[in-house]
């Protein structure tokens, strides 16, 4: 079985950025993804990059970007646990 992931990334730091990425670390495969540019970088750890249109993320506002994995299933709260979420906006 697969899952579905889905990521929230919010800008609260009360400006407006051009462009943004995340790295996260999952201990599964990605299989597909969708609204960003995602890499391994062979340990597990994944980097999630802006696409041209989704770049822009006015202060408050927020970005969805998902990816189904290839085998597994996750548990959420371990998820949002272990995966070392960070977020840097450009």
């Amino acid at each position: 079985d697969c899952a579905t992931v889905e990521l929230v990334l919010t800008n609260s730091t009360g400006r407006d950025f051009e462009g943004w990425e995340s790295d996260f670390d999952l201990p599964v495969g990605i299989s597909e993804y969708w609204s960003a540019r995602i890499f391994d970088d062979g340990n597990a750890r994944y980097t999630a990059e802006n696409l041209g249109w989704n770049g822009r993320v006015p202060a408050g506002e927020s970005v969805v970007i998902g990816f189904n994995t290839l085998e597994g299933q996750l548990d959420e709260e371990q998820l949002n646990r272990q995966a070392d979420f960070t977020l840097d906006f450009i």
